[in-house]
């Protein structure tokens, strides 16, 4: 989708370059220019917000197995409390 957009653009720009003057032209060379950049940023951007969301999908599994791991244990040390208040009540 992001190829198709840009042919577009370039497109575009291309047939204005063709019918404007000399200083319209050097004014949508810049523009396609910082267009291409804007489109390699939000190239770069795209790419990090996946990394961002693997990572943090990774941690909030390692959160939930912490979690489940450390209800066990207090499971279990319940479970220890009450037999041992039940021996010495015997």
């Amino acid at each position: 989708m992001g190829c198709k957009i840009y042919q577009i653009n370039y497109y575009y720009i291309r047939s204005y370059l063709l019918s404007l003057n000399e200083n319209s032209n050097m004014e949508l060379i810049d523009l396609k220019l910082k267009s291409i950049e804007r489109s390699k940023e939000v190239k770069q951007l795209k790419k990090k917000i996946k990394e961002l969301k693997i990572s943090r999908d990774s941690w909030k599994e390692k959160s939930i197995s912490h979690k489940n791991r450390a209800d066990k244990i207090e499971a279990d040390l319940k479970k220890i409390k009450n037999k041992m208040i039940e021996i010495m009540s015997q």
